[in-house]
């Protein structure tokens, strides 16, 4: 079996390239999973995690989780895709040519050559044209089952994400040292889990713990962070654990490319946004509800095969498995 070796140079280096390929196969070939009987190659996860991160470097503690979330959200697509094209939502001659003269106006606003496109985001000529088929038949799916009324009902369901809520938070980091392999990331949370019981258990106070164990500049006021709102300033990670919390409760350990937190909401100040102001903020968030809805339905009945050349979750434990073929 050839061994892939993930090199973290850049957004693109998290995949790398194949040593020890055989003669037959390239790195384009590499099957990550099998779904349905379908192969999903190794470059189309590289590329959903390229267009994930937008360019943005991350530490070597978190490669196994990208990549293996990048592995679930294209078998997630690949899936919804061949839904959508049952129900009839392909697009047509018309829209497949209005979408690749938007693209060349793009490009030439840019200044940019369509083979230098390519070549930055690691694209061939087939990658386009099947992301823009994708873009089509999901943008129309959803546009049909996001009217005012269903965005609306989400906005009650996430008010105070989109209402300009805000929360004082404060944290506990603790740092993932060495290489960021995956057992001495579960080695951080399992010792970010042990300080959580002693803090719910009144053996420390969460000011105290983060003054004595934080490896974040605010040990030096306790944790406190101050007021942060719902997106932007903070990690998604963080934000998202931050904004599950009520006054007082203590987050599980939470892991982003910092480290593993331990978070509690010290105060809030409620928004007052109505749901026609964000409405454009609402469409993004209701979309990605919708395709993980969709998603987690299809999976029920699908055939998922996962190959031994990265990273993936285990579909019955939920935790990430290192394949012996994958680098560490």
């Amino acid at each position: 079996m050839a061994k892939l070796v993930f090199l973290l140079l850049s957004t693109a280096g998290l995949f790398g390239a194949c040593a020890e390929v055989a003669s037959a196969q390239t790195p384009d070939d590499i099957i990550a999973a099998v779904v349905d009987g379908e192969p999903i190659r190794l470059r189309q996860v590289k590329h959903t995690l390229v267009t994930a991160l937008r360019g943005k470097s991350v530490p070597p503690a978190i490669v196994p989780m990208l990549q293996a979330q990048s592995l679930e959200q294209t078998i997630n697509r690949r899936l919804v895709l061949a839904k959508l094209k049952s129900l009839n939502y392909e697009p047509t001659a018309d829209e497949l040519r209005q979408a690749e003269e938007n693209f060349n106006t793009n490009l030439q606003l840019k200044a940019q050559s369509r083979e230098y496109y390519l070549q930055q985001n690691g694209f061939t000529e087939q990658d386009l044209a099947d992301l823009r088929y994708w873009d089509i038949c999901w943008n129309r799916y959803a546009r049909e089952h996001l009217n005012d009324a269903a965005l609306e009902k989400y906005f009650e369901r996430h008010r105070r994400d989109f209402d300009g809520t805000e929360l004082r938070v404060s944290h506990v980091l603790l740092r993932v040292e060495g290489r960021g392999e995956q057992g001495e990331i579960a080695g951080v949370v399992a010792a970010a889990q042990k300080l959580r019981e002693e803090i719910t258990g009144g053996k420390l106070a969460f000011a105290d713990a983060a003054t004595q164990r934080s490896s974040g500049p605010s040990r030096e006021r306790g944790g406190d962070l101050g007021f942060i709102p719902r997106h932007e300033v903070m990690v998604e990670e963080f934000s998202a654990a931050a904004f599950k919390l009520k006054k007082g409760e203590i987050s599980p350990p939470v892991v982003t490319p910092f480290g593993v937190h331990l978070i509690t909401v010290v105060d809030e100040r409620p928004g007052t946004k109505p749901w026609t102001d964000v409405r454009d903020h609402l469409y993004g968030g209701a979309q990605n509800e919708l395709f993980r809805e969709l998603a987690a339905e299809l999976r029920k009945t699908a055939k998922v095969e996962y190959s031994s050349v990265m990273p993936h979750y285990d579909p019955a434990t939920g935790k990430i498995v290192v394949p012996a073929g994958a680098a560490k």
